[in-house]
C-alpha cells in the first residue's frame, strides 16, 4: 500500500492550480423547486430577488424559494421589477404581477392593452426600463409600454439574439444583417451597419470614454465612434478566441462579467484585464451562463442552463478549494522569501506570493505538517517526521525526534531552539551555522503541543486535556527539575502568547499568567470580548502580535481583539460565518491563521484555504418582511388576515401566526 501511494503521488507530480475565487452559493433545481433553465433575474425594493424560470416566476426571500407557476404554463424567458410590480414575459404572454393585501402576487396580463395581435409564436426576451416606459423585446418586435397613459407603441425589429441595451440613456438594439440602430422620437435609426456589426450577434453594447464599446458572440470587443469601428485587442483577447459568450453585465465598479455558452464567466477589468475566470470546475453548478445580475449588495446572480449561482464579489473572503483532494488539511501556513507555504495533512507545498500558478510539494515531506516558524532567516517546519529546515523547494531534516509541534526561539540564547514534541520537549542547537537537534529535555514525556517560555528556565506546556505544566529546567536545557501541574479549566484548551502575556483558554474562558503569583487567572476582559451568552471560543487562540490581534473562532463567528485606543478594555469585532463555511475552517481545535499583509490574512480549512481582507468587513444589516399572517381559533382552519395593518382581531383569536424572512 505504501508503494502504491508513493507512484500515485509521483504520477500527479504533486501541483495544484491555484485561483482565489469568492464565495459562491449555487441552488439548484431541487433546492428552488422548479426548472432546469434561468432566463432572467430581477430585485425589488426589499431586495427579494425573481427569476424567470422555465416553469414559472421564482422568488426567493434570501431564505426560501417560491415558485408562481406561469400565467399560461409556458415558459417564461424575461423579468424585471419596478417599484412594486414584477413584470414578465412568456411565450405569447405578457404582464405584470402584484402583491395583494394577503401578500401572495396576483397576475395582470398586458395583452388586452394593445391594438393588434401578437405574432405567431412570438416569445417576450428581454424587458428594459427607460423612464416611464417599459420596452418588451421578442425575436420580431419591441413593444414600448407607456406606464402612465397605459398605451403601447410598436418598432419593428427582426433579430436572431433578442438584446436591447440602455446605455447612459440611448436605447440600442440589433438589426438582424441589417446594423445596429437606437431609438429616437420611437423610431428606428441606424447607427452602423459596419460589416463586422452586421455578421456579428452583439451581446453588449457599453459606454468607453464617449464611445460605443460592442461586444460580439465571438467574445471580440470593438470600439464604435464616428470614424468608424476598431477592434479592442485586450489580455483576454487570445484565452477566449474560441470562447462564445451568450450574456454580459458591466458591473457598477466598471468591471465586466461576460458569461459563456461553455465556460462560466470571465471577469474583466475596466482595461480589458482578467480578474477571475469561474466555471463549473472552480465551484458554479453549470457551465452556461443564460443571464447575469448585480444585485443591491453587488453580488452577481447568474442564471444557468441548469441552476442559479450567487458569487458574493464584494465579500471579505475569498477561498482556494482543492477539489482534487492534492493538499489535503491546511494546518499551518507562512509567508516567507516571498513565496507562500502550505502545511497540511499531505505535507509542505509552496508557490510565489500574489501568483496564480501551481503549488508545488516539497520533496521529503510526506506526511503531516503542524507548524511553519521563521526563526534565524531560516523556515522551520515542524512535522510528524520531526524538524525540517526549507529552502526554496528543499527540505532538510535537521531533527528526527518525533512529532514536532511547534518551535520557539530562546530570546537569552539565540543559538537554542525550544521544541514541543510528542513525547515532551527537546532542543536544537545552531554550531558552525548549522542547525542539529541536541538532547531531549529529560524527566518530561507528556505532549507537548503548546508551549511559551516564561523565562530561560521557565517554561509553560499545555496539554489540551491535563491542563497547564509550570516545568522548571536546568540552565543547560537538559532536564526538569520541578514540575507544578494545573488542573483543566475545561475541554479542549490552549496556550498562546499575546502582547508578552501568556493566555490559557478553554470553554470557561480566557486566563491569563500572573508572574508574580506565578498562577493563570481568569482575565474577565477578554473573556467578556470572546465569550457571550450564546457562544464561546471553540478550538485555539491564534496570535498575529505584529499587528496586535488575537484571533478566535466560534460557532458562527471569526473574532478578533485589538487593544482599546483609549483605556484597558480590547476592542472585540465579529465576523459571521455560515455554519457550513465554519465546519470547513479545518479540524477543530487546529484552526490556523496568518497574516499575509497587515490587513489581509489567510485561514487553513478542510480542503484548501480562504482569505480574509479586513478592508472589506461592512457592519450588517438586518431587515425583516413580513409574508403573510393568519389567525386560529382552537380547531378551526387558519384564516388569513391582510399585511398591510388595521387589523382588529376578537381577543379569543390570538393564536397568530407570522410568516416572514
Amino acid at each position: 500500500m505504501r508503494i502504491t501511494f508513493i507512484l500515485l503521488l509521483l504520477f500527479c507530480n504533486f501541483l495544484v492550480y491555484t485561483q482565489e475565487l469568492p464565495p459562491i452559493q449555487n441552488y439548484a433545481p431541487n433546492d428552488y423547486g422548479a426548472g432546469t433553465q434561468n432566463w432572467a433575474i430581477s430585485q425589488s425594493n426589499e431586495k427579494f430577488i425573481y427569476v424567470a424560470n422555465n416553469e414559472g416566476l421564482l422568488e426567493f426571500n434570501g431564505a426560501q424559494w417560491k415558485l408562481h407557476p406561469s400565467p399560461n404554463g409556458t415558459l417564461i424567458r424575461s423579468v424585471h421589477v419596478v417599484d412594486d410590480l414584477i413584470y414578465t414575459g412568456c411565450y405569447m404572454e405578457f404582464g405584470y404581477w402584484k402583491r395583494n393585501e394577503f401578500g401572495d402576487l396576483d397576475y395582470f396580463s398586458l395583452l388586452g392593452q394593445l391594438d393588434e395581435d401578437l405574432i405567431e409564436d412570438e416569445q417576450f426576451w428581454n424587458i428594459l426600463e427607460y423612464e416611464k416606459w417599459l420596452l418588451f423585446q421578442t425575436l420580431d418586435r419591441i413593444y414600448i409600454y407607456n406606464t402612465e397613459d397605459r398605451t403601447f407603441d410598436i418598432l419593428p425589429s427582426k433579430t436572431v439574439r433578442a438584446k436591447i441595451f440602455n446605455v447612459e440613456g440611448t436605447i440600442y438594439f440589433q438589426k438582424d444583417n441589417e446594423g445596429i440602430f437606437r431609438i429616437e422620437n420611437g423610431k428606428s435609426v441606424l447607427v452602423s451597419n459596419d460589416p463586422v456589426i452586421k455578421s456579428n450577434i452583439i451581446i453588449g453594447v457599453f459606454a468607453i470614454d464617449k464611445e460605443l464599446l460592442i461586444l460580439t458572440e465571438s467574445s471580440d470587443f470593438y470600439y464604435l465612434n464616428s470614424e468608424g469601428i476598431k477592434r479592442w485587442d485586450t489580455e483576454m483577447s487570445k484565452e477566449m478566441a474560441s470562447i462564445n459568450v451568450y450574456s454580459s453585465l458591466r458591473l457598477n465598479d466598471g468591471s465586466f462579467i461576460l458569461g459563456t455558452i461553455s465556460n462560466g464567466i470571465y471577469h474583466l477589468d475596466s482595461k480589458g484585464r482578467i480578474i477571475r475566470k469561474i466555471n463549473q470546475e472552480k465551484g458554479l453548478s453549470n457551465n452556461t451562463v443564460l443571464t447575469i445580475f448585480e444585485d443591491a449588495e453587488n453580488n452577481l446572480w447568474l442564471g444557468l442552463d441548469n441552476g442559479i449561482s450567487s458569487i458574493d464579489l464584494d465579500s471579505p473572503f475569498n477561498e482556494y478549494v482543492d477539489k482534487i483532494g492534492k493538499l489535503g488539511v491546511v494546518y499551518a501556513s507562512i509567508v516567507f522569501d516571498n513565496k507562500l507555504y502550505l502545511g497540511t495533512n499531505q505535507g509542505l507545498f509552496y508557490k510565489k506570493l500574489n501568483e496564480e500558478g501551481d503549488f508545488e510539494f516539497i520533496e521529503n515531506t510526506i506526511g503531516q505538517v503542524w507548524s511553519l516558524r521563521s526563526i534565524d532567516n531560516a523556515l522551520f517546519c515542524g512535522h510528524n517526521e520531526g524538524t525540517f529546515i526549507i529552502k526554496d523547494d528543499q527540505a532538510k531534516q535537521v531533527s528526527n525526534f518525533p512529532g514536532t509541534w511547534d518551535l520557539k526561539i530562546i530570546a537569552e540564547n539565540p543559538n537554542l531552539i525550544l521544541q514541543g514534541n510528542y513525547s515532551g520537549l527537546s532542543v536544537l542547537e545552531k554550531l558552525n551555522d548549522e542547525w542539529r537537534f541536541r538532547n531531549k529535555i529529560e524527566g518530561f514525556d507528556i505532549s507537548s503541543r503548546f508551549v511559551e517560555l516564561i523565562e530561560e528556565n521557565q517554561i509553560l506546556v499545555n496539554h489540551e486535556y491535563k491542563g497547564i505544566f509550570n516545568i522548571s529546567v536546568d540552565k543547560d536545557l537538559k532536564r526538569v527539575l520541578n514540575i507544578q501541574e494545573e488542573t483543566s479549566k475545561g475541554i479542549g484548551s490552549s496556550l498562546v502568547s499575546y502582547n508578552g502575556n501568556p493566555l490559557y483558554t478553554t470553554n470557561n474562558g480566557v486566563f491569563k499568567y500572573d508572574r508574580n503569583q506565578k498562577k493563570f487567572t481568569l482575565d474577565t476582559l477578554l473573556t467578556g470580548k470572546l465569550f457571550n451568552e450564546d457562544e464561546g471560543i471553540i478550538g485555539v487562540l491564534n496570535a498575529d502580535n505584529k499587528a496586535n490581534r488575537l484571533w478566535g473562532f466560534t460557532e458562527s463567528n471569526i473574532i478578533y481583539v485589538t487593544p482599546g485606543k483609549f483605556n484597558n478594555e480590547p476592542q472585540a469585532v465579529r465576523i459571521p460565518v455560515p455554519n457550513h463555511f465554519r465546519r470547513d475552517l479545518g479540524v477543530p481545535g487546529f484552526e490556523s491563521i496568518t497574516p499575509l499583509s497587515d490587513r489581509l490574512y489567510l485561514i487553513g480549512i478542510s480542503n484548501g484555504y480562504i482569505t480574509l481582507d479586513l478592508d472589506k468587513i461592512k457592519p450588517q444589516e438586518y431587515t425583516i418582511n413580513i409574508n403573510s399572517i393568519s389567525k386560529e381559533f382552537y380547531n378551526h382552519p387558519s384564516d388569513r388576515i391582510p399585511i398591510d395593518g388595521g387589523n382588529e382581531i376578537e381577543y379569543e383569536e390570538n393564536n397568530l401566526n407570522f410568516s416572514y424572512a
